[in-house]
Formats: structure tokens, C-alpha cells, sequence
């Protein structure tokens, strides 16, 4: 689907944790860390096939959002 934007599908909840965690709220931080890590990993293994490496991954990703 080239030069067509897709919809993210997020959960109404989700964006205002996602609001919250902007404004520096550390709870709602947590609790999208905590919804969402497992899939952020498998997403990071899937790519680079190595445990470490999807670890790692994991914690760039959430440490870069944050």
C-alpha cells in the first residue's frame, strides 16, 4: 500500500496514557511499558534473531519514546 497512509489502531485508552506519559507522568509511562513490551520484543527478535540484541532493542525503544 504505497502512498497511502494507514491508520494506527490504538485503543482510546492508550492515547491518553500516551498524553500523560508526555507530560511526564511516570505511571502511565509504566503502563504502556507494561502493555506493550512482549509485542515490542517479538517484533525485535523477529528482526535480528538474537535474545540480546531484542533486549536491547526493547530498552532503546522505550527509552527513546520516553
Amino acid at each position: 500500500m504505497r502512498g497511502k497512509q494507514q491508520k494506527l489502531l490504538v485503543d482510546p485508552e492508550d492515547w491518553e496514557l500516551i498524553k500523560l506519559a508526555q507530560k511526564g507522568d511516570e505511571q502511565a509511562f509504566t503502563k504502556l511499558v507494561t502493555k506493550y513490551e512482549d509485542l515490542v520484543f517479538k517484533f525485535a527478535f523477529k528482526v535480528c534473531r538474537n535474545k540480546e540484541r531484542a533486549e536491547e532493542s526493547l530498552q532503546d525503544t522505550f527509552i527513546n519514546v520516553s
